[in-house]
């Protein structure tokens, strides 16, 4: 298969993975509900988890560090939900979404803050071009007035903040250990935020 195909069979269950979200909430989770559908995604995980450590049982070989960085991170994968579900709660998929092209800029930003990496001149003006596309999809011009999508557009930007965050820790941990195992201990890390979230705002 060529690799174009390849690479968009991801974008493409993404996209339909968006407007599934859009349908739970307006569904089956309407009216505060986003915290409802993330316990409920979490309690999903409860019978997954048991599933990849039958696929591969060397998930509970992990270092205590590297186990307890992958948690944080489904923690961070979790909190990086919650903005983006608020987002589409109330406006529509294909102007809130796109804003996650944004995610290469914060890891841009990451590395050149984090690993030392440089940022050349075409990548700033990709940033720049993302980042206008970012602000004009987030304007109304439906009426009169031109106006700001301001909270979604903040939302969006905060939860591909949280997803470039979530990547980096990944990338890092995932570098010494299988897929399955980092997908594991971030599982476990989601369900433990989900159970968080749950005590704080039953």
């Amino acid at each position: 298969m060529h690799w174009f195909v390849l690479a968009l069979i991801p974008q493409f269950l993404f996209a339909v993975s968006n407007y599934f979200d859009k349908y739970l909430l307006e569904k089956f989770f309407k009216g505060g509900g986003v915290g409802a559908l993330i316990i409920f995604s979490a309690l999903i995980g409860l019978f997954i988890l048991p599933v990849i450590w039958l696929l591969d049982s060397s998930v509970l070989a992990i270092s205590i560090f590297n186990a307890g960085t992958m948690v944080a991170s489904g923690i961070i994968w979790l909190l990086a939900l919650l903005p983006y579900l608020y987002a589409i709660e109330s406006d529509e998929v294909s102007i809130a979404t796109p804003i996650f092209q944004t995610i290469p800029i914060f890891s841009l930003i990451l590395g050149f803050l984090i690993l030392g990496e440089t940022v050349n001149t075409p990548q700033f003006i990709g940033m720049a071009l993302v980042i206008s596309g970012a602000v004009g999809l987030s304007l109304d011009l439906s009426g009169n007035k031109r106006k700001f999508k301001a909270r979604m557009f903040w939302l969006m930007l905060l939860s591909a903040f949280l997803v470039s965050v979530n990547f980096l820790i990944f990338k890092f941990v995932a570098l010494e250990n299988s897929f399955w195992v980092t997908m594991f201990w971030e599982g476990v890390g989601f369900i433990v935020g989900a159970v968080f979230l749950l005590l704080i705002k039953p």
